[in-house]
This record gives structure tokens, sequence and C-alpha cells, in this order.
């Protein structure tokens, strides 16, 4: 990487071996280690203007782990004075405007975590102005791309009941456009080996933001496959978490379960590592996708260890389920109790158990068995489970039966048996649209995708305007979101 010398009296932001060997053990969760080395750097070079934007990684990686209001409440005084230390350093480098917008950035992704989104806009909006002044003054500066990339994912996720959060920003941007910024800054850390130091973390930023911020779904292309072989080695798996729930989340997210397990099997877990309890939820999540009771370890781990508010109703009614395979409904009922005091339903997971505890309704267990295996990406299992004994059977009540018909659909829109998919699909809307659940409004999302994706633009704008339409179910943001993404991609009229 260039080196930006400011003058004989500062270092500027100088990446040397100490420095990037800190931002390394950071980046890997090594932080008692990148702590260390941050130490001894400063020791070495004290006015090397680059250390404190590696240490605010700590920061924003801890809280990002951890998910503890309080801790993010103890740490918030370091982000300004970090700027007030990044503002004593010389101007005429790309990284001086690039740390206090990734500053603010990281802060901004932190309040998020915690539903602050009015300070977050604000230091959203402030990133945005440095960065884009930042492409203005240095125009191939590659690491800005990362940074800007990150700033467009998130304002696409912000909610449309938070628009005056979207007008205080100032800019417009979605998902698919921070996607493409930042994997174009993964290919360049693949040529160039000045950048290779920022291969983790751009390629946890590309897949958290493609998964987790629930507007779309990721393209694993072979080439972007390709890429990733390139650019990490198998050891990857047992000393870089960051890259364990990148690999695993896309596995899983393309139906390989085996190797989505295989991979969470392999996490590192010595104690030089800061914890990361989500990978445990993740691993439970891949052994249920093919109904193995062992699963259970790894919620109640993730329960046990996990200090925030999110997934706690999910593993709650993972165990529960767990349970109710087993054949032991009272205790599935006492578990789903659980599930109404704990955690929060800001995630769609969360909610989804909620409502689920709050109905009190006990999930059939064929149903439950198709779904799981379905989630898990064993299709031809999943469909065996539901026609075992008959199209229909077992099913006593009409929102068993739409369930049916939809999971139905969705195995063979998998099997790519398009035609049967578009018919149950249909069935799915025709019969559950006035039902407080998801499946009237994702059949119909599911088959705008498909209308799009076979060119039908008129048919695709009619499924996704119906989406859009249900409202009263569990995932009624997260779904129309992703339609209204769909209206953009294909013309609104």
């Amino acid at each position: 990487m260039m080196l930006f010398i400011a003058g004989p009296v500062r270092a500027s932001f100088e990446w040397t071996e100490g420095a990037r060997q800190a931002y390394h053990s950071i980046i890997t969760l090594r932080f008692q280690d990148g702590r260390r080395q941050l130490e001894a750097e400063k020791q070495l070079h004290p006015d090397n203007d680059i250390l404190p934007f590696i240490e605010n990684y700590i920061d924003f990686l801890t809280v990002f782990l951890h998910e503890n209001k309080a801790e993010f409440q103890q740490l918030l005084p370091n982000k300004d004075a970090r700027l007030k230390l990044l503002d004593e350093a010389p101007k005429n480098s790309p990284w001086y405007l690039l740390t206090h917008a990734e500053v603010n950035l990281q802060w901004a992704f932190a309040r998020l975590r915690f539903g602050e989104y009015m300070p977050a806009a604000m230091e959203i909006n402030k990133a945005y102005r440095l960065l884009t002044r930042n492409a203005k003054l240095y125009p191939d500066f590659i690491p800005n791309r990362k940074s800007l990339g990150l700033l467009h994912a998130l304002i696409g996720t912000i909610p449309d009941e938070y628009a005056w959060a979207k007008n205080l920003i100032g800019v417009e941007g979605s998902v698919s456009q921070g996607v493409n910024e930042m994997m174009s800054v993964l290919e360049a850390a693949g040529r160039q080996e000045d950048l290779a130091f920022l291969k983790t973390e751009t390629f946890f930023l590309v897949t958290f933001a493609q998964l987790n911020l629930e507007l779309e779904g990721i393209s694993v292309t072979p080439g972007f496959k390709a890429l990733i072989g390139q650019l990490f080695t198998e050891d990857e798996y047992a000393n870089n978490p960051l890259y364990v729930y990148s690999s695993a989340r896309i596995a899983m997210d393309q139906g390989d379960n085996e190797k989505a397990i295989s991979i969470l099997q392999r996490r590192p877990t010595d104690t030089a590592y800061e914890p990361f309890p989500y990978l445990e939820y993740l691993l439970g999540t891949a052994l249920q996708g093919k109904l193995d009771a062992g699963a259970a370890v790894y919620f109640e781990s993730y329960l046990k260890h996990f200090k925030g508010k999110s997934y706690l109703k999910a593993a709650r009614q993972r165990l529960a389920w767990i349970q109710l395979l087993a054949g032991n409904e009272a205790r599935y009922r006492e578990i789903m109790e659980q599930v109404k005091t704990s955690g929060n339903t800001t995630l769609g997971a969360d909610k989804q158990a909620m409502q689920a505890a709050e109905s009190g309704v006990v999930p059939n267990v064929k149903l439950l068995k198709a779904r799981l295996l379905f989630d898990g990406g064993y299709f031809n299992k999943s469909l065996q489970v539901l026609v075992a004994d008959g199209n229909a059977r077992g099913f006593d009540t009409r929102e068993e039966r739409v369930e049916f018909v939809y999971r139905l659909a969705r195995i063979h829109q998998e099997l790519q048996h398009a035609d049967k998919a578009k018919t149950y699909f249909d069935m799915t809307i025709r019969d559950g649209e006035t039902l407080p659940l998801y499946y009237a409004a994702n059949a119909a999302l599911q088959l705008g995708m498909m209308y799009e994706k076979e060119g039908d633009l008129e048919e695709a704008r009619k499924y996704y305007r119906k989406c859009i339409s249900l409202k009263d179910h569990e995932y009624a943001q997260s779904l129309s979101q992703k339609a209204k993404a769909g209206l953009n991609r294909v013309g609104e009229k």
C-alpha cells in the first residue's frame, strides 16, 4: 500500500508492519493481541495517525459481537476522543478524510443496533460528506469505496417510517449498490498485494449486508466463489471467525447445509479470540436444518453467553421445537412461555417467535419437519415429509392448510418446478391473504421475482404490489422492502 508521509514532523497515516499486525489481530477478533500490538506500535511510532483509527475497530466489533447497551454507552465517549486525535493529523492524505468518515460510520452502525436512528443519521450524513469529498480529491483511492459501499447499504435499510432520517442524510442508497461497491474493493484486494489486508473486513461486510439487512438474497456466482477461494485458505476456518461467519452464511443461503456445519465446527474457540456467540446459534440452526437434536447444545450456549437482546426469543423457540419433535408437548409449552419474557422483537425471527408464543398454537409436527428440512436445503426430504401419507391429511385448521400449500410452493420453486410453484403460490395468496401470517405476502414476493427473472415485468409488478399491500404479518417490513426493491428494478408504472 502507498504510505502517505506528511512531512518531517508527523508520520501521518503509515501502515507500518506493526500497524498491519494490530489491525489483522483485531479484525480476526484477537483483541488482546491487537491491544498489545497497538501499544508497542505507539511506543515505536507515537505520531502515526493510523493507530487511533485501528483502535476504533475494537469498540465497533465489541458492540457488534456483544450487542450490550451498557457496554455501548461506556465505549461511546471514545468516538470523540479518537476524532480529536485524528483532527490533529496532516490533512494531505486520503486517509485523513477516510478515517474521520469511517469512525462516524462505525458508530452509526453501532447505534442502529439499538434503534438510535437520529444520531446515526447525523453520523451517516457526516460520513457521506467526508467520503464524497475524499472521492473527488482522490478518485483512485480504493479503500474509500469500502466505506461508501457500507454507507449505501446502511441507507438502504432505513425503514420507510423513518423517511425523515433519509432526508436528513440527503443521499439515496441500496443494499445492492453498497454490495457492488464493496465487491470492487474485494476484487482489488485479490489483485493488489498492498490492499490484501482489507480482504477479511470487506468479505464480512459484503456478506453481512447481503444476508443480514434482509433486503435482497446474496448472489454467489462461480466467479465470486473463485475469488474467495483465491483470497482465503482452509486455515481461515480455524483462525478467522469473521471468515467462518461469512462462509457459513453463504453456504446456508445456497442450500449447502453440510458445508455450513463443517465450516462452523472448525470455528476458533480458544480464549485468544473474542467470543462470537452468534456462531453458536448459527451452528445450532444448521444442525436443526437436518433435524439433529444435538442442536440444543448450541442454542443453550448462545443463550448462556450472549449478553444482547437479538435472537433470544428465536433461540428459545428452536429449543421448544426440539422438544416438540421429540414428542414432549408439555416441555414445548414451557419453553414458549419463556419466549414471552426474553429478548426483544427488533428482528423478524424474534418477532415471529413472540407471535407464536402469544398465539399458544402448537405447530403441526409434519409442517415443522418440512420447514426445517427446507431451511436446511434438503428439499426432496422436505417434500417427502409433506406427501408421505397423502397431500392434505392431518391438517385441521385453515392456517395449517395454507402453510402446507405454501411449503409445497417453496419446495417446487427450489426444485425448479416453476409451473407447480406458481400454482401453489397463487393458491397461498388466494386462501391466506386475510390471515395474519407471512405466507401470502412471501408467495406474492416470490412470484414477483419469478416473473421478473422470466422477463414478464407486468406480472412482476402485479405481484410486488400485492406483497406490499399485505401488511398484517410478522415479516411485513422486510418483505415490503424487498418488494419495493423489486418494483425499483422492474420500473414502477
